[in-house]
């Protein structure tokens, strides 16, 4: 178990084509499977092609210079801002688009395809050029892009030290 877990890493090389639209609902069904606050379900996932859209779309992100060109579709994982019931809630959009986003990266690897987690830290102008697209709506809250890819068969991989278990877990009695 821990070795599917272990053996996925974040790709930046892809080999060309387009992966089948029955995998990308197969991948959201499965990420539709996680956790959610009193099972609202409130994130969804717009899946882009490569093309003209997918380079607009990327163009609004940093930090896809070099390999976003390699992406065989980029999904948009989006929160339904309309879900929310109090501003207590204000930090669903964070945790659900977070456990929502983990599961689509896990469905997408256990199916055999490669994925690299793009960060949404963008400004106003990068949200303004995403939103301009027509693809996230006012009421969707972007939580983060992914780009998606048929994998190779040999690429490379960055390589991140992780902090060994014990400096991670605490236990209390």
């Amino acid at each position: 178990l821990i070795s599917f877990f272990e053996s996925r890493h974040s790709v930046r090389m892809f080999q060309k084509g387009l992966i089948p639209k029955k995998d990308l609902l197969a991948a959201a069904r499965m990420a539709q499977s996680g956790p959610s606050a009193c099972n609202r379900h409130p994130c969804k996932v717009h899946f882009v092609a490569n093309g003209e859209l997918m380079d607009k779309v990327l163009e609004s992100q940093n930090g896809n210079r070099g390999f976003g060109t390699e992406f065989s579709h980029v999904a948009i994982v989006t929160f339904d801002l309309s879900s929310l019931l109090a501003p207590t809630e204000r930090n669903q959009a964070w945790v659900e688009g977070g456990l929502f986003s983990m599961s689509l990266v896990l469905a997408f690897h256990a199916m055999g395809y490669g994925t690299c987690c793009l960060n949404w830290c963008a400004d106003g102008g990068q949200e303004a050029r995403l939103r301009a697209t027509g693809i996230v709506n006012l009421r969707d809250c972007v939580v983060m892009l992914l780009g998606i890819g048929l994998l190779r068969e040999e690429y490379t991989v960055a390589v991140s030290t992780r902090t060994d278990p014990e400096q991670v877990a605490t236990f209390h009695s």
